[in-house]
């Protein structure tokens, strides 16, 4: 089954805040496998990380990242597992980047609530 999601990017937002937002954010699967895509809301002016695009990796299969589109398939495989976050990061037009979870260590997203979710049903 094929899910559509999108993305947006609001830079308005305070220091630590996450910039990207996932619609739907909270997206509830029942058991199957799925074909997940994310695109930019309307005309973002931004795109997608082509190297930190969609993590944890490990929750997704075939994932292929393009300037202007995320594909990865997600198996739910386990009724009622706990949801899990994930991060969508893109980059501006002056190449900066910013991400669906607020920052960790580095820059990166860390651990911890906020951002996307994915949960079995």
């Amino acid at each position: 089954m094929n899910k559509e999601l999108h993305v947006a990017l609001d830079t308005t937002r305070r220091t630590g805040e996450p910039e990207v937002d996932v619609m739907p954010m909270h997206l509830v699967l029942p058991q199957g496998t799925y074909n997940l895509r994310w695109t930019p809301f309307a005309n973002e002016p931004f795109t997608f990380d082509l190297q930190y695009g969609l993590t944890p990796t490990n929750r997704f299969t075939g994932i292929v990242i393009t300037a202007h589109e995320i594909k990865a398939q997600y198996t739910s495989d386990h009724q009622n597992a706990p949801e899990f976050v994930y991060t969508i990061r893109v980059l501006d037009s002056s190449g900066n980047p910013h991400n669906s979870t607020p920052l960790g260590a580095k820059g990166l997203p860390g651990a911890g609530g906020g951002g996307p979710t994915i949960k079995n049903n």
